[in-house]
C-alpha cells in the first residue's frame, strides 16, 4: 500500500491508493473492453477449491444481446449447485450464483449498462452495496477454472456465453489470502489483457478472434488512486481554469 501527496492549491490529505506495480514496457490503462463479434476473454488460470473464495470486481456490462449471458465465472454444467459466476438473468436482472440448490434466488434489478462494483461470495453477491442472500448448499465449486468476459462450462471444456463488457479491476480471495489481482494493461508486445501482481504474470486474450479495445492510459509517471481529500481544515481546492458559458 503506497501514500501519495497531491500538491494543488494546497496540500491534499494522503491517498492509500493500490498502484500497480507493473513490469518495464507495461502500460496501466483504465480498462479492456470484450466485444460481442470478437469473442474475447480470460482465463484466470484460477480453480475454486472450497466455499472460502471470494470474487471482487468492477466492471460495466453492456446492454444485452442473449439469454444468459456470462460476465464471468464457472460451472460444471449450466448449474447453480456447482457453479459460482455472475450474469444477466433476463431484462434487466443480474444473477449470482455460488453453489446454491436454485439458480433464480439471488437476483437484483436495475443495473444494465451501469457500471457495478460487485463481490460474490458463499453468502450472497452485492452489487453497488445492494446485498442480496444466497443459500448455499455447502458443497465444493466445479473443479474448473474462472473465466472472465463469459463463463467456463465443464461439459464443453471452454467458454460459454460470452458478454461485452468494460473490465476495471478483478480480484479474488480466498478467505483474506489475495490470489489474483488483475489490472488492465497493455503488455510490451502491445497487448491489450490483466496483469496479475500477486503472481506477476501477464494474461492475455484467449480467444481466437480479435483483442480488446481499452479505456485511457495514463501518461508515465502517473498513477491511478482510488481518491483525493481535502482536510477541513485544510481548505484545499482546484482551479480547473475554465469558464462556464451558455453552452456549457
Amino acid at each position: 500500500m503506497r501514500r501519495i501527496l497531491t500538491r494543488l492549491m494546497g496540500v491534499f490529505a494522503a491517498v492509500a491508493a493500490e498502484a500497480a506495480v507493473l513490469p518495464f514496457g507495461y502500460e496501466q490503462v483504465e480498462y479492456i473492453e470484450s466485444t460481442k463479434d470478437g469473442k474475447q476473454y480470460i482465463n484466470t488460470g484460477y480453480v475454486p477449491t472450497n466455499l472460502n473464495v471470494r470474487i471482487v470486481a468492477d466492471f460495466n456490462p453492456l446492454a444485452k444481446t442473449g439469454d444468459w449471458e456470462v460476465f464471468f465465472g464457472v460451472t460444471g454444467n449450466d448449474s447453480s449447485d456447482d457453479g459460482v459466476l455472475l450474469r444477466y438473468y433476463n431484462n434487466e436482472e443480474i444473477n449470482g450464483w455460488f453453489c446454491n440448490e436454485n439458480y433464480a434466488d439471488a437476483r437484483i434489478t436495475g443495473l444494465a449498462d451501469t457500471r457495478i462494483t460487485a463481490e460474490l461470495n458463499k453468502d450472497g453477491m452485492t452489487l453497488n452495496g445492494e446485498f442480496v442472500k444466497i443459500q448455499s448448499k455447502g458443497e465444493r465449486p466445479y473443479n474448473g477454472p474462472i473465466y472472465i468476459f463469459c463463463g467456463y462450462n465443464g461439459q464443453n471444456k471452454g467458454p460459454w456465453r460470452y458478454h461485452a463488457m468494460k473490465l476495471y479491476s478483478f480480484r479474488i480471495y480466498e478467505g483474506e489470502k489475495l490470489e489474483r489481482n488483475f489490472v488492465p494493461c497493455i503488455s510490451d508486445e502491445g497487448k491489450a489483457g490483466l496483469y496479475d501482481t500477486v503472481q506477476g504474470k501477464f494474461y492475455g486474450n484467449c480467444g481466437n478472434n480479435g483483442d480488446f479495445q481499452t479505456g485511457l492510459r495514463l501518461p508515465a509517471g502517473y498513477e491511478r488512486v482510488e481518491y483525493i481529500e481535502s482536510t477541513p481544515g485544510g481548505k484545499q481546492y482546484i482551479d480547473t481554469d475554465y469558464v462556464p458559458t451558455l453552452d456549457t
